[in-house]
């Protein structure tokens, strides 16, 4: 059935413009609010698409690619669905182990989900589906030719917009987003992003269409023309003067991708410009290297002269001295094939990786990866074979119906924005492999409305009769299913993100209150109420059902505490915190139980120092002293600022052997318990460690003048006067540069009466400090 010419509805296409527009300016789309319009924009988009179906101003027609989409969101479905553990012990051994310890706690198997964070999962799955149901109704807005060059337009103005904007901070405020909002520590701010790897992903998705556009006001030139025809013509035919403006454009976008210092960014361009030109002339059958070259030769003699010292500094850092690859991302795919290897069927649940990785990570340090820097990888773990088996079907259909139509095309337009679209899909696919950038929420976002782009450049008519499309009419009960799950994706943000927006604003004034037995037992309940509240809103969040439990064990009343805790394990069975909780709460007779569920909740953990040192507190309790030690020097050597919890090896009453093995070879960490022990009141046992950690400054690649003063200062305090001697000289040995150490070595000579050696050293001060008044007051006071 062909579909015939209809008049534009007008509600539908702005709307559909709205959400292009507002997902990348909204910072994004990675908050919360921002995603949660996105996708309530997207369950109105649907319901207004049928109205005007059922209005008779609009047809629908088929979609490639539905049936894998469809597939894939129902599997994400079943993730969450209880099941008997039985059948999950069978399918998914990783997910049964996840919640098998919070079982045996409570004494029950209940029916459990293959996803570890059933929150996490539901949330992924409302993103996921309103990107479904925009690729859809994309190719349903598109379907007419005035539609799709407008949107092409908005979406090109849009980037060149956003590309200036992320300049203009970078040189005046690159610590603000739009000048105003504050965006974490160290962070790369870049336009609405905060990290410059997703701006430089949306801008290369972008930039191949920017491209087709631009080449489609291309004048044509015959090349029997002269030079001064072909100048003529360039500047005076219709599209001269949009061919200039895109041309800037371009040069902008290039320009910010290039600013960020994103590597996986300048690669990415580079790679799509080549993947562009390939495909065009694969279409048209003839070479088109030489616009290539000079296009390449002009990017690379701009760059050239704004910013490439800065672009080879950056390649430059990826290497270490020895000229090994200096890439951590490596050693995070190592651990997440880990992962894959235990969830390699089901996949742990969509969107948890979170909180699996802490169980597999093997890097030495405290960091929290919320993702594996490798789309491909987090997707196998977390779906599974069966999620990416789907997802690599829908993909795949997209591109073969789009480039098989593609080919039989004649007009340009189509061309060269079929081919722009399609490379774009290329684009994020290519960064998927170094990156997340599709679980940023306007990446995400435009990488399926690029690929209803490239379906409706591939199938819209610009010339026609009779219908605007070649694709056939939808059928009466598909209308149905897509007026259906837009209601459900309607009602699912409305009762999910909205919710837990909600939950958290509430939480807020309960989230800085430090609990203890000194609050009353009135504004115990008053917070109690406010929690219960923000559970009640969010159910699935196992924070407010684990405060509740804290509650409850101020109150004495541990029976219930510990079932608030359970609960909130089985919510989220690998959050090392809560299993700490249902340990500590545990009766005596389950000692081991509780011990396993120690262990598991340092392993578990998403911050492990806490757990460590709760670990090691309660292996000391136990008489576990020689486990501790173990814990506490892997603990120790993995994050250097842990040491403020070496109170512990106070309270064990270790050796100083023991000790010294516990402690890392490092300066700054010796010198930091010796002046616990000083504190402590145990003066005599502070030298030996004090004066050990300058043994280790061989070790250390910056020395530093601290670590002789305070060793220096700790002697003088105990009046032990050749110690503090030696200590100097070491110091000028060591740092002959430091004035402050000639300064003093200098006035212990002048005390003792040997003034040649105190001039000696006053005037190797004056060396390093020319201009230093105190060093010749003290010269002019030896020659007095």
């Amino acid at each position: 059935m062909q579909i015939k010419k209809q008049t534009s509805p007008t509600i539908p296409f702005y709307l559909f413009i709205f959400i292009l527009v507002f997902a990348p300016l909204a910072f994004g789309s990675v908050e919360l609010w921002s995603i949660a319009i996105v996708e309530l924009s997207i369950a109105i988009l649907g319901l207004t698409v049928i109205w005007y179906r059922i209005k008779g101003n609009m047809q629908l027609v088929r979609v490639p690619g539905i049936v894998p989409l469809i597939c894939l969101i129902v599997w994400m479905v079943i993730q969450i669905i209880p099941l008997p553990p039985q059948l999950v012990q069978l399918i998914s051994p990783g997910s049964f182990a996840a919640y098998e310890p919070v079982f045996d706690a409570m004494g029950e198997n209940q029916w459990l989900s293959l996803s570890v964070n059933q929150k996490f999962s539901c949330l992924e799955i409302i993103r996921i589906s309103s990107y479904a149901l925009l690729y859809i109704l994309t190719v349903q807005v598109l379907s007419n030719s005035q539609r799709l060059q407008t949107t092409v337009k908005v979406v090109v103005g849009l980037t060149v917009v956003i590309a200036f904007i992320a300049i203009l901070q970078r040189y005046t405020s690159p610590d603000q987003i739009y000048w105003f909002r504050e965006g974490p520590v160290k962070a790369r701010i870049m336009g609405p992003w905060i990290n410059r790897s997703q701006f430089a992903g949306f801008i290369a998705m972008i930039f191949p269409i920017m491209l087709g556009y631009f080449l489609y006001f291309k004048p044509s030139i015959n090349e029997k023309h002269s030079m001064r025809e072909k100048i003529v013509i360039l500047f005076s035919s219709p599209g001269s003067n949009a061919q200039l403006l895109l041309g800037f454009g371009l040069l902008i976008s290039l320009f910010s991708v290039f600013l960020s210092l994103s590597r996986g960014g300048i690669i990415n361009v580079a790679a799509i410009t080549l993947l562009f030109y390939f495909l065009l002339t694969r279409k048209r059958g003839r070479r088109l290297w030489p616009i290539l070259l000079i296009f390449c030769g002009g990017i690379f003699l701009f760059y050239l002269n704004f910013g490439m010292e800065q672009i080879v500094q950056r390649i430059d850092d990826s290497f270490t001295a020895e000229g090994n690859l200096k890439f951590d991302r490596i050693a995070t795919w190592t651990d997440t094939f880990a992962i894959i290897k235990t969830f390699w069927l089901t996949g742990s649940g969509f969107g948890t990786f979170v909180d699996v990785f802490p169980l597999y990570k093997t890097i030495p340090n405290n960091f929290i990866y919320d993702h594996a820097h490798n789309d491909y990888l987090e997707l196998l773990s977390n779906g599974g074979v069966i999620g990416f088996l789907l997802a690599g079907w829908f993909v795949v259909s997209i591109l073969f119906s789009g480039w098989s139509v593609l080919k039989k095309r004649r007009d340009q337009f189509a061309i060269l924005l079929g081919i722009g679209a399609m490379a774009g899909i290329f684009s994020m696919l290519l960064y998927g492999i170094t990156d997340f950038n599709m679980h940023n929420g306007a990446d995400g976002l435009y990488f399926f409305f690029l690929c209803g782009l490239l379906v409706s450049c591939a199938n819209t008519r610009f010339h026609y009769r009779s219908s605007s499309t070649l694709l056939t009419g939808m059928p009466v009960h598909s209308s149905k299913i897509l007026l259906a799950a837009s209601c459900v994706l309607l009602v699912a943000v409305l009762l999910f993100p909205a919710r837990i927006f909600i939950a958290r604003q509430i939480y807020k004034d309960v989230e800085g209150v430090y609990f203890s037995r000194q609050l009353s037992k009135d504004k115990l309940k008053q917070l109690a109420v406010m929690v219960e509240k923000s559970s009640s809103l969010d159910p699935l969040e196992g924070t407010y059902l684990m405060v509740l439990g804290n509650i409850e064990k101020y109150l004495t009343n541990n029976k219930q505490a510990l079932e608030f805790y359970l609960a909130a394990a089985c919510k989220s069975p690998l959050r090392g915190e809560f299993l700490q909780k249902v340990a500590l709460m545990l009766p005596k007779d389950n000692e081991l139980l509780a011990n396993e569920l120690m262990e598991l909740s340092y392993k578990r953990s998403l911050k492990k120092d806490q757990m460590m040192l709760n670990f090691a507190e309660w292996l000391i309790w136990r008489g576990e002293k020689q486990r501790a030690a173990e814990l506490l020097k892997d603990g120790f050597a993995g994050n250097p600022t842990l040491l403020e919890g070496a109170v512990l090896l106070l309270e064990a009453n270790y050796s100083a052997e023991i000790i010294a093995e516990i402690l890392p070879m490092r300066v700054e960490d010796w010198i930091k318990y010796g002046e616990l022990l000083e504190n402590n009141g145990q003066v005599n046992e502070s030298e030996y460690f004090r004066k050990k950690a300058l043994d280790f400054i061989e070790n250390e690649e910056v020395v530093r003048a601290n670590w002789f003063s305070q060793l220096y200062y700790y002697y003088v305090r105990q009046k032990k006067e050749d110690a503090a001697l030696d200590v100097l000289r070491q110091a000028v040995l060591k740092m002959p540069e430091v004035v402050e150490f000639h300064l003093l070595l200098g006035d212990y000579y002048k005390k003792e009466g040997i003034i040649y050696r105190a001039r000696e050293e006053y005037e190797q001060a004056l060396i390093f400090e020319p201009g230093n008044e105190v060093v010749k007051k003290r010269l002019d006071s030896l020659s007095q």
